[in-house]
């Protein structure tokens, strides 16, 4: 079965391109610089107090120079000149404190896992459907907060849950000739080839497939670039993991005897994460745009286990092994969203993807196995775990 493998630092480079491009292209009167705008922190420049008392209805107060609120601080610079349709206070004016909550609809990709194959009972030859377990899209969660340094910095936690299971079958009669048993059967492949029952056949088999992640960020945050209506940030940080990826199958056949097998492999680890995110806000309403990306470089260690048994016998094939990994984690995401006037609700939702290099996956194990060729577990190709989806968030800042 071929296999396709995201072309995530291709498309990751082209829209961080895009994204610096938008953001340090001149702003015209009303993103002039000498105003510093980090982490989505903004202040009210000069001349918006009355333009936005009087057009809006709001109060609002200028943050003096040299101050500190929210941890950000005014530099020397010409003042903004408010423009006729710039009445729209930036966001988070005066915000020391961040909290966010996103809702994740993701799946994973090159994850599946081919487990059986309907064939001719005669023959042996495929002649219908063959059984993939394959993840669908399921739910997840992020949360995060982060604290205003001043300067233009922030420093941020954050804790992300995903957990996804799916179970399929694949029956003898699953061929487009209609046979059924004992003229069509399931054959397994996942089974070891040297294992007593490894050929044999049934009227079913079943699979189920589990990947969860728990990931955890500490990222410290500085503007690189920014104004009234916009600004790009450097982030760095680190980066906590622990994915799980499990596999079972099993073949029962006509006399009700049953063949199973399990492939466990989890990840855990920790590394350095850094990345640039930038947005861009409408002068006249709460509409903005953004964009991220970053890589990570994780350490950890890898235990895998493969396991065959049936009722008869629990131990026909046990293996495991413990072995380190470098991952590469690369995430992008995309969006747009709104604020309110003063910019401490914001409701945005995105567009994400991440390519984690040099993964072990539960396919790659049950074939190192099978093969005796352990080398399959360092081919680059065959390492990408990928998720894709989508993001949306809440956020409040005060």
């Amino acid at each position: 079965m071929n296999k396709s493998v995201p072309i995530l630092p291709a498309t990751a480079i082209l829209a961080a391109i895009a994204i610096f491009v938008l953001l340090v292209a001149p702003q015209g009167a009303r993103a002039q610089a000498g105003y510093d705008f980090s982490s989505g922190y903004a202040y009210l420049p000069d001349g918006y107090n009355k333009l936005s008392s009087d057009r809006v209805g709001i109060s609002a107060t200028r943050v003096p120079r040299g101050g500190t609120t929210a941890g950000i601080s005014p530099v020397s610079g010409p003042e903004p000149v408010p423009t006729e349709g710039d009445f729209f206070p930036p966001s988070g004016q005066n915000a020391s404190w961040q909290f966010i909550g996103d809702y994740l609809y993701i799946r994973p990709s090159n994850a599946e896992v081919a487990y059986a194959q309907v064939v001719d009972a005669g023959s042996g030859l495929p002649i219908g459907r063959t059984g993939v377990a394959n993840p669908y899209h399921d739910i997840g969660f992020r949360v995060s907060g982060a604290r205003a340094l001043g300067d233009g910095a922030s420093l941020g936690v954050s804790y992300a849950y995903f957990d996804t299971t799916v179970a399929t079958s694949t029956l003898a009669s699953d061929n487009p000739q209609l046979l059924v048993p004992p003229d069509s059967q399931v054959r397994s492949l996942v089974f070891h080839p040297a294992a007593p029952n490894a050929g044999i056949l049934g009227d079913t088999a079943i699979a189920r497939q589990t990947v969860r992640f728990q990931m955890g960020d500490v990222d410290y945050k500085a503007a690189m670039v920014s104004g009234p209506r916009y600004c790009a940030n450097l982030l760095v940080g680190a980066r906590f993991l622990d994915l799980d990826q499990r596999f079972e199958s099993s073949i029962t056949d006509g006399s009700g005897f049953s063949e199973l097998m399990y492939a466990d492999v989890r990840f855990e680890g920790g590394g350095v994460r850094f990345g640039v995110e930038g947005e861009r806000q409408s002068p006249s309403s709460g509409f903005l745009v953004y964009g991220k990306g970053t890589m990570s470089f994780v350490a950890g260690t890898v235990r895998a286990r493969f396991s065959e048994f049936n009722e008869l016998s629990p131990f026909v094939v046990d293996g495991f092994g413990r072995f380190n990994r470098l991952l590469s984690m690369l995430d992008f995401e995309l969006g747009a969203g709104w604020t309110n006037v003063d910019g401490t609700i914001r409701v945005t939702g995105g567009w994400m993807m991440s390519g984690w290099y040099n993964t072990v996956k539960p396919s790659n194990l049950i074939r190192a196995v099978q093969t005796t060729t352990p080398g399959i577990l360092d081919s680059p190709p065959e390492n990408v775990l990928a998720f894709d989806g989508l993001v949306f968030r809440v956020e409040l800042r005060f």
